[in-house]
């Protein structure tokens, strides 16, 4: 888990997708803390999708969720 929380400062920096989440965490008045821990947890989440899922992961992917809104 603390490794994952501490690739969560790089991962911020660097990917858009998770730069987004941590902005609007910390806009809400969220401590810093507590948006890496959402990174964190986004991260894992996806880990195990793609695990689960077995396809590549696919960073131009978009969601079928987020088509049918």
């Amino acid at each position: 888990m603390v490794l994952l929380f501490l690739g969560a400062f790089s991962v911020y920096k660097y990917n858009i997708i998770y730069a987004v989440l941590f902005e609007r965490i910390t806009d809400k008045g969220k401590s810093k803390r507590w948006a890496l821990i959402a990174v964190s947890n986004k991260r894992l989440k996806q880990f195990f999708a793609i695990v689960k899922s077995g396809i590549p992961y696919n960073a131009n992917r978009v969601s079928v969720l987020k088509i049918g809104k």
